[in-house]
């Protein structure tokens, strides 16, 4: 995807399908408040249909009552990392 088209994409519209329940049930636990932050890896399905391992570092920030304002994610790519396990096996 260009810079353009991530744009008007949410990341669950990237997660494979298999990996899109544990994202929803971590970020629901994020805005109950159930948690601060979580790390997750998981896969995205690029344009093309292959798929990129990613870790996603995810936090939600609150306004000065307490209410979530601002997700926070740094998503790094840990392709090679997961096939260079999968090759260990």
């Amino acid at each position: 995807y260009d810079a353009a088209e991530l744009r008007t994409l949410n990341s669950l519209e990237l997660t494979h399908p298999d990996d899109r329940a544990a994202m929803n049930a971590l970020l629901a636990d994020l805005q109950h408040g159930d948690r601060s932050d979580f790390v997750i890896e998981k896969r995205y399905l690029r344009k093309d249909g292959s798929v990129i391992w990613v870790q996603n570092s995810v936090s939600l920030t609150h306004d000065k009552a307490g209410r979530p304002l601002h997700l926070i994610k740094l998503i790094q790519d840990i392709t090679e990392r997961k096939v260079a396990e999968r090759r260990q096996q």
